[in-house]
């Protein structure tokens, strides 16, 4: 063996004695490090081995990079990830938690000092039409080999220079607190058994939650939970997770301290009792009933979803990885942990800090969370809690700054981590290294308050255009445009310039305070200054969401028919003109959009939220026509004389329609009576939807709460004619109903 790997072994060598994971790089040419790799792995037969390409040596274990992920509840002693394949850093952030300790991480690499240049075929993910993969920076490249430069464990081969890195630090003591559970590895994990095992027995909407970074074992805990639960005959207890795979290990674990216990497919059966494991969706259904619903990796769910699953279940656990690849389980437990705050008080959170499948001060670990900003950090709250709008200035940050500054880049992507819960290690490729993307951050001094990321897009010539509006081409990564062609079959749409805002994200401690709207002003203004036609974004639509980006000027101009697997909300396209060419094509969208939105409401969109429809019809940009006479009668008549629903729902409709459309209305009405307008009239829910919305005792409570609805539109309708017709028909009902009898 040369030189070099001898080098490699030692270290991985002392490693292994302190539980810790060791990292080889082998720089240079493909096959060179291909040959080294399979030499040190045949000398030292280090354990079970698996290459991360699509081109490992035969007869070897191997994962496509595109599968990577599918490791997720199993372990490993040596994993060889093959950066030439195609450097998937979510991959990469995958496959490092599954090596045990005392394991070793190849990464396959071009020469050290190739990185920022590498053809790396991952490139063409980010080169967006009009750009080519070349012009795709290489900025995260040279970050990554600043951090393997820099970590202890890591030993870089060259093929032609020098061994780099090697430094070893002494093993930290581990300190776990007695352990006084037998199926238990630390305190930590006994805690968490014991808090989940409590949801079962103790009281209901009482719901355990378990926190913590990779390796701790807190999948286990839930499967030893689920043991112990399942002893008792008669329990059945439901486990998701984003994928059946990633559920693997709360199976195995459960089955491990079950003897007798049969495990097949999704299911371990055990005398009477079940853990079975769902698809999250599922648990929407009211007929799944269960006497513990365990949901593992809860940061890659939807929100929404999360909070249907809280109101229908009433015993639960939730468990989330704090720093994930899929999501950030930071953001999660923010946003997650006030709604619990509201809606199950008494709740339980566990931390879960020592490593199980490794030793603490892992090596590999550390710099694998400096590499992917796994750990980035925002300002503590207590040293930006007193700025105010005045204080902050806005700039645009370019990539190179990125690149140098590496605490203004920890605060910026700490901030997208902390506001999106979808945030992903990729994106922090994204924003250092995508040709036509842009970030404004907002600056409080020398710390980060808010943080937006734009990427420009359009700018097409005519016949592209066409050709996008025809249906023959769709160009990559240019949604906006795309939408406006496709959607309303604008060709003035691709060939406009946007700013599409992809992400923004304030300081949680500086909410509320108008730095959001200040951010959003300010980008306006640069883009329009820059030559831009409009300025826009899409995001899964929420009342708040809606409201705030009304307020900053975007007009809404298309909702979703599906709801989107990330957010599990309808995306809401939203756009403002800039120019008088940007003007003119958010005229002519808003006028599709109007024509349009009332009919879809009762096709594809009946059930979105009916206070996402409220925000968007609150944004008065429909414009809708006055009811006629006869119209303004028929609501009179099913008001005040309880004529039949279906007889003027017509009139209904468009009464409806103008009442909370029109910038001329004047009636105050109830949220729930707001809400019961949209679901019956506009959207022609069931009469049964409708009175479990608004808790209405059947068609005849719903019918009841219209007639007052329409009442009270009627009281505001500021016409002579209308009111004179309400009085004519208020004395027809008094006259029927005869004289008082008391």
């Amino acid at each position: 063996m040369c030189p070099k790997l001898e080098r490699l072994h030692h270290m991985h060598g002392v490693l292994r004695t302190q539980r810790h994971r060791a990292t080889g790089v082998l720089a240079g040419e493909y096959d060179w490090g291909r040959i080294q790799i399979a030499d040190y792995v045949r000398r030292y037969a280090p354990g079970t081995v698996l290459w991360i390409s699509d081109n490992a040596p035969r007869g070897a274990e191997r994962l496509p990079v595109s599968r990577a992920r599918s490791v997720l509840g199993r372990e490993t002693d040596v994993i060889v990830f093959d950066g030439f394949a195609g450097f998937d850093i979510d991959a990469l952030g995958a496959v490092g938690g599954s090596i045990r300790g005392g394991g070793l991480l190849f990464l396959l690499m071009p020469a050290l000092d190739n990185w920022q240049h590498f053809d790396d075929p991952a490139k063409e993910r980010m080169a967006v039409h009009g750009y080519t993969a070349g012009e795709v920076g290489g900025r995260w490249f040279e970050h990554l080999k600043r951090c393997l430069l820099e970590a202890s464990g890591v030993i870089i081969l060259s093929q032609h220079d020098e061994v780099h890195g090697g430094g070893l630090t002494a093993a930290p003591s581990l300190v776990s607190g007695e352990v006084h559970d037998a199926d238990c590895v630390t305190a930590d994990q006994a805690d968490a058994v014991a808090a989940v095992t409590r949801t079962v027995r103790g009281h209901r909407r009482r719901p355990a939650v378990l926190i913590s970074d990779r390796g701790r074992g807190k999948s286990a805990a839930l499967g030893i939970a689920a043991a112990r639960v399942l002893r008792d005959p008669g329990h059945h207890i439901l486990v998701t997770a984003p994928r059946r795979s990633a559920a693997a290990s709360v199976f195995l674990h459960a089955a491990r301290l079950l003897p007798g216990s049969v495990l097949h497919g999704g299911q371990l059966s055990v005398a009477s009792s079940v853990l079975e494991f769902v698809a999250p969706e599922r648990l929407r259904s009211k007929a799944l009933t269960a006497s513990l619903v365990m949901i593992d990796e809860a940061a890659a769910l939807p929100t929404p979803l999360l909070h249907d699953i809280l109101r229908r279940h009433s015993r639960l656990a939730f468990a989330t990885t704090v720093h994930g690849y899929e999501g950030s389980g930071r953001a999660f437990e923010l946003r997650f942990s006030q709604h619990l705050d509201q809606h199950s008080v008494g709740w339980r959170r566990v931390q879960l800090n020592t490593p199980i499948r490794w030793a603490a001060g892992d090596p590999l670990e550390e710099w694998l969370f400096r590499a992917l900003a796994l750990n980035a950090r925002i300002a503590e709250s207590a040293s930006v809690g007193g700025v105010r709008i005045e204080d902050v200035k806005s700039k645009y940050l370019s990539q190179g700054e990125l690149a140098t500054q590496p605490d203004v880049l920890e605060q910026v992507f700490g901030l997208m981590v902390q506001a999106h819960y979808r945030t992903r290690p990729y994106d922090l490729r994204y924003l250092m290294d995508a040709p036509n993307v842009s970030v404004v951050a907002m600056f409080a001094d020398d710390t980060v308050v808010a943080v937006a990321l734009l990427a420009i897009e359009g700018d097409f010539d005519q016949d592209t255009a066409s050709a996008i509006v025809d249906g023959h081409r769709r160009p990559r990564g240019h949604l906006l445009p795309e939408s406006l062609a496709v959607h309303f079959g604008l060709e003035a749409g691709p060939t406009a310039r946007y700013a599409r805002i992809v992400r923004i994200a304030v300081h949680p401690a500086l909410r509320g305070r108008g730095l959001g709207s200040s951010l959003v002003s300010f980008i306006l203004e640069s883009s329009r200054g820059r030559g831009l036609d409009c300025v826009g974004t899409t995001f899964g639509a929420t009342p708040a969401l809606t409201r705030f980006w009304g307020h900053a000027g975007l007009q809404p101009l298309r909702l979703g028919v599906r709801r989107g697997t990330a957010s599990g909300s309808h995306a809401l396209l939203m756009l403002r003109g800039l120019s008088a060419n940007g003007i003119d094509l958010v005229q002519l969208a808003s006028e599709v959009f109007a024509r349009n939105f009332r009919s879809q409401l009762a096709d594809t969109l009946t059930l979105v939220p009916t206070k996402v429809v409220l925000e968007v019809l609150g944004q008065r940009v429909m414009a809708p026509a006055m009811p006629d006479i006869r119209q303004w009668r028929d609501v009179a008549a099913f008001a005040l004389l309880g004529r039949t629903y279906e007889d003027v729902v017509g009139s209904l409709e468009t009464t409806v329609w103008w009442a909370l459309a029109s910038e001329e209305r004047s009636v105050k009405l109830s949220a729930l009576c707001c809400d019961l307008l949209v679901a019956r009239v506009l959207q022609k829910r069931s009469w049964t939807a409708c009175a479990e919305l608004c808790k209405a005792p059947g068609r005849a409570g719903v019918l009841a709460l219209l007639r007052d609805g329409m009442a009270k539109i009627l009281e505001g309708a500021d016409l002579t004619a209308v009111q004179a017709e309400v009085l004519r028909l208020q004395a027809r009902s008094i006259a029927r109903s005869g004289p008082s009898r008391g």
